[in-house]
């Protein structure tokens, strides 16, 4: 690597400090699954195809695989209506919960093709929520000896994610790198953090609460947090700044994935109390901010 004159490393950082905050600005497109009553959309891939759940007026629940303008309904076999997606992988394969006899267990469906159950270890329900396209699989449990942990599922094999002095910890997205997202449980506050080569980072929006859910392979990070009204309302982070990612016509959103190009998959709750999908895209295309400096 070369070594640059003390004059160049200077204006390069001044460059860097003086850089201004990237400004996101996002188009947002309702998607209700025709035929019910409302629609959670939870993951998407670089190739545009979005996973989530729907539900009848009954509160029945089936899976969701939206592309190429069409939405496909699935079910995990034996389970009657009882089916949520969640998250979804570059290869297209869904992972979710499903529900017998009033036990939940996770799956992963694989182009129809399911694997299930995937039971945490000593837990009652155990909910799956996002995959990487090295088949890891993360998610939590509940009903255990040690109330809800989160986990990741790599090999065939179980490993608990809790962090450090949490009464609760959550596993709910992974990047292909292996970060895992989530948050924990302290004296009733929840925390959004990453956890990646066994160290926790807490990611804080001032909101009495924080979740994460999602990063992309540029950095930015989707989640929600809660505010002094009790309120849910999804944000998009970019190691530097919070950006309110929520429909206009949202009492409270949450921002669950989002893709390479910068497309966000959520769900909104309007003032009728209904809960609709939506799909947030950048008016200036594709969102990849270059925030790492390469010298050669």
């Amino acid at each position: 690597m070369k070594t640059l004159p003390p004059i160049i490393l200077a204006l390069m950082a001044a460059m860097l400090l003086s850089t201004p905050a990237i400004a996101y600005n996002y188009s947002f497109t309702t998607m209700d699954v025709p035929g019910y009553a409302s629609t959670e959309l939870r993951g998407i891939n670089d190739a545009g195809q979005i996973s989530g759940s729907c539900f009848t007026s009954t509160d029945s629940s089936h899976g969701v695989l939206y592309y190429g303008g069409q939405y496909s309904i699935f079910d995990v076999p034996g389970a009657v209506g009882t089916t949520e997606g969640a998250g979804i992988d570059a290869l297209g394969r869904i992972v979710g919960s499903y529900s017998v006899a009033g036990v939940w267990h996770g799956f992963q469906d694989d182009h129809g093709s399911f694997i299930n159950p995937l039971n945490f270890p000593n837990a009652t329900n155990t909910y799956a929520s996002g995959i990487n396209a090295k088949s890891q699989i993360v998610g939590y449990s509940t009903g255990g000896p040690s109330g809800q942990i989160g986990f990741l599922y790599s090999g065939g094999s179980y490993s608990p994610v809790i962090a450090p002095g949490a009464q609760n910890t959550l596993a709910l997205g992974i990047t292909d790198a292996g970060e895992v997202l989530g948050f924990y449980v302290i004296s009733g506050t929840l925390h959004g953090f990453i956890f990646y080569n066994n160290k926790y980072t807490t990611i804080d929006n001032q909101a009495a609460d924080t979740i994460l859910y999602g990063k992309n392979a540029a950095g930015l990070i989707v989640g929600a947090g809660r505010d002094n009204s009790n309120h849910m309302h999804g944000f998009l982070f970019d190691g530097k700044t919070f950006t309110a990612i929520e429909p206009s016509v949202a009492v409270q959103s949450w921002a669950y994935g989002i893709n390479r190009r910068g497309q966000i998959v959520g769900s909104y709750i309007d003032q009728s109390n209904k809960t609709h999908g939506f799909l947030a895209t950048p008016k200036n295309g594709v969102i990849a901010p270059s925030q790492i400096l390469l010298l050669d």
